[in-house]
């Protein structure tokens, strides 16, 4: 951005200044929000140690986000007018389960008019896992063009301090937007399910950009390394040359 500032995203999107100030809180739309008997809820449905009794009821929101399945992808256009955001995976009203949470949303954000502008579809992409059927759950997500963006698709509970560390699925997917959002006959403070709206369509699969593991003699002594949670593309992607920047947690 010209002035750079920083955007973090968790319930809500906070943005701060070079200096560390908020200088604002983005509100997701109603659908957004998580609900539970009625009224807001953003628990994720894990007490904490201290209070191990602190569970939700239900476990589930009846409507809004998943249990910790938040904007997870976040990305800004180059003139630092644009914010995108992406969730995880589906809304609860949109299919939001391990099997059917493919449908996940897409949003705009005018940050100087701060106001929503564009809201589309992006279907995660399936896969096996020793039979059993998948649907990867996404990272993060980075802005090429206005219509042009990587979005990084993962599986789960794999990596390092998992049972079973070794990983079976990390693809960084480029996704066309429509030109068309579905805002004009799917308004975003609507709760409804948007399984029969207009999609982004996959360019292609542009790489599968890990190996599965680390051997055991990686120089940091870690034998698996978990999620890829990061992509970071070079201009030139946005022409022809894969040059691409990978980053995870560990």
């Amino acid at each position: 951005m010209p002035n750079p500032q920083w955007v973090l995203t968790l319930a809500y999107i906070y943005h701060f200044n070079p200096q560390g100030i908020l200088i604002d809180v983005i509100v997701p739309p109603e659908a957004f929000i998580p609900m539970r008997n009625g009224t807001e809820s953003f628990s994720a449905n894990s007490p904490p140690i201290f209070a191990p009794n602190a569970v939700a009821k239900p476990a589930n929101p009846t409507t809004g986000r998943q249990n910790n399945q938040g904007f997870e992808g976040l990305t800004i256009s180059p003139d630092g007018k644009t914010l995108y955001v992406l969730l995880q995976s589906s809304l609860i009203q949109d299919g939001g389960t391990s099997t059917t949470r493919e449908n996940t949303r897409f949003l705009r954000w005018d940050i100087e008019g701060k106001k929503w502008t564009g809201e589309w579809v992006v279907v995660l992409p399936f896969f096996n896992d020793n039979g059993a059927r998948h649907i990867a759950a996404q990272s993060e997500c980075h802005y090429l063009t206005d219509e042009r963006f990587f979005v990084l698709a993962r599986d789960s509970n794999r990596g390092y301090g998992f049972p079973n560390s070794t990983s079976v699925y990390r693809h960084v997917y480029r996704f066309l937007r429509n030109k068309t959002d579905f805002r004009s006959t799917f308004s975003i403070s609507r709760k409804r399910q948007i399984s029969s709206a207009p999609s982004m369509t996959t360019d292609h699969t542009l790489l599968r950009p890990m190996e599965p593991s680390f051997p055991t003699s990686h120089p940091l002594n870690i034998t698996h390394l978990s999620i890829s949670i990061s992509i970071l593309s070079s201009p030139s992607l946005v022409s022809s040359t894969e040059a691409l920047e990978m980053g995870r947690d560990c």
